[in-house]
């Protein structure tokens, strides 16, 4: 396994909390994870933003979802998120392309190309794929359905020890693919803005260990960012937080970008993902299986690590854990705080969502899991032998400190669990962003960073226009 540790990102030096010349930053980012990372770069392009500065709570970059630890390495496309509609999975397409161009051109190091799938492995499965590959086809002209003969070309693995009953109902979306370091991809990010401002004349700052405890407003509607190293001065808010973005999207005041409905109207549903990890190689690539569509969580697949190929990381499990961030337990404290705002509402919805029979087997089975010993056998049964048939109780080993929490929305007034990227946006009078991003919200790192930065351009244009500049 990979170790822990990572680049330490030195901060700017100059006043804290100010720029140079005093005035207010046209732009300061909350969250130096790779979505929060990914604004600050495409700041440095944008014309109409001339000072940012990124603020991180730890001591560098991309230590909680990001941390190359914490998630599958997976650059998504949406082809093989058997659980997308053709809408949601062209806006996917489209924005890891651009995730796929910033790799090529800048991120060297921090990905690696090699082959994926999603496999089917009984008839509805077969029939599903046939259909998706119908409807892809078009939108995706690399994209191939294949049968177990080219498959076990691909990566044997998958295809050996299965019966010919078995290999018949098994075929696969193939396509090239990346799995990428969002840690490393983060830190590319922040080099390279800072490299854009300088050779521009922009005043950009990366502050690590700087935490935010409260955001207010002065009188010329400046915002007033109080850290532990002072307080930051903002024409515009951008949060990328995790779950600690829905909270200050209700402290803002602001709404759902999407469907209008106040951040107070929300909740996180902590989903914690653990990985099993094996020590030899079993495959080239990725390989998911297929999704059911009402299960917003990933189905068992395996990967192999961007940055040990005889390493194959399987899973992740998902279980609801009481924590904001992934083996830092203080974080459990500001679960309850966001829980208790409306209990009554939250347990409610936390019962109808988990009342949901497919759901609540899901849990089961995901808890099971998480045992000691008899966990990996059950895991070993119903999920790694799914893709590796031929995978011993011996060659998985749990992955201790590996995993990151999912900072699922759920819709309090509607009672549902809200699939995808929840962006809670101000206005002219309020301009601030708050995204939440579950997976796969690293792929969608740059599309989102886009995004962000014209929504930012369009509240200072209108801020210049009320000041008369």
């Amino acid at each position: 396994m990979k170790n822990a540790a990572f680049t330490l990102i030195n901060s700017a030096k100059g006043a804290i909390g100010m720029r140079s010349d005093g005035d207010a930053y046209d732009l300061v980012i909350i969250g130096g994870g790779v979505v929060g990372t990914a604004v600050y770069f495409r700041a440095a392009l944008s014309f109409e933003i001339r000072s940012a500065a990124l603020l991180e709570k730890h001591h560098a970059v991309a230590q909680v979802n990001s941390n190359v630890l914490a998630n599958a390495e997976t650059a998504h496309r949406g082809d093989k998120e058997t659980n997308f509609s053709l809408p949601k999975a062209l806006r996917m397409h489209a924005f890891y392309k651009y995730l796929v161009a910033y790799l090529k051109e800048r991120g060297h190091g921090a990905y690696v190309e090699l082959p994926a799938m999603v496999i089917s492995t009984n008839v509805e499965e077969a029939n599903l794929l046939r259909m998706r590959f119908k409807m892809l086809k078009p939108h995706y002209p690399d994209l191939e359905l294949i049968g177990w003969q080219e498959i076990a070309a691909i990566e044997p693995k998958v295809v050996e020890g299965r019966n010919e009953d078995e290999k018949k109902h098994l075929y696969a979306l193939y396509s090239k693919g990346h799995a990428v370091d969002y840690a490393q991809l983060a830190e590319s990010f922040v080099r390279e803005g800072d490299k854009e401002a300088k050779a521009n004349g922009k005043e950009f700052h990366a502050f690590f260990r700087t935490k935010v405890f409260g955001i207010e407003r002065d009188a010329d509607n400046t915002y007033l960012v109080k850290t532990n190293r002072g307080v930051f001065r903002a024409k515009t808010l951008v949060i990328s937080a995790g779950p600690y973005s829905l909270m200050f999207a209700k402290r803002l005041g602001v709404r759902h970008a999407e469907n209008g409905l106040p951040a107070e109207e929300y909740a996180i549903l902590p989903v914690a993902g653990s990985f099993h990890y094996t020590t030899e190689k079993f495959l080239n690539g990725k390989v998911y299986t297929v999704q059911d569509e009402n299960i917003p969580f990933a189905a068992p697949h395996a990967d192999r690590a961007v940055y040990n190929e005889n390493e194959t990381r399987i899973g992740p499990t998902a279980i609801v854990l009481p924590f904001f961030e992934r083996h830092h337990f203080s974080t459990i404290v500001d679960f309850m705080k966001m829980g208790m705002l409306r209990p009554w509402d939250y347990f409610l919805t936390l019962l109808r969502v988990l009342g949901d029979p497919r759901l609540s087997r899901f849990e089961l089975k995901n808890i099971l899991y998480n045992f000691p010993i008899l966990g990996k056998w059950f895991f070993l049964k119903w999920g790694a032998q799914k893709v590796i048939p031929t995978m011993r109780f011996r060659d998985l080993h749990f992955g201790r400190g590996m995993g990151g929490i999912r900072p699922q929305l759920l819709n309090l007034k509607t009672r549902k669990l809200e699939m995808g990227l929840g962006k809670f946006v101000g206005d002219s009078d309020n301009p601030v962003i708050c995204n939440v991003t579950p997976s796969p919200g690293a792929s969608s790192c740059m599309g989102n960073a886009i995004e962000d930065i014209e929504l930012v351009e369009s509240f200072l244009k209108e801020r210049g226009v009320r000041n008369g500049s």
